[in-house]
């Protein structure tokens, strides 16, 4: 990340850690603490499949295409009077 100093108008750049996705830090902190986030009917092997079946972009879209399914249902919902 490129930024320009206040005090000596002069362009520094930061390197930060390693970028992760959000799945792979999950797997990391488990790995650190040994406390384990997931319910009793997901595991890490069952996430690891589903990881190695789509690729990071692929899921995110199936992801979003999911969310806007269930954000179109609770507006329905709302619009009659059911939540």
């Amino acid at each position: 990340m490129t930024f320009l100093c206040q005090k000596t108008e002069q362009l520094q750049r930061r390197v930060y850690g390693g970028v992760k996705i959000p799945y792979t830090k999950l797997k990391e902190i488990y790995r650190q603490t040994k406390e384990n986030f997931l319910t009793p009917v997901v595991s890490f092997e069952k996430l690891d499949t589903i990881e190695k079946e789509y690729s990071d972009n692929e899921f995110a879209e199936i992801l979003r295409k999911e969310e806007t399914k269930i954000f179109a249902e609770n507006i329905r919902l709302k619009n009659n009077g059911l939540r």
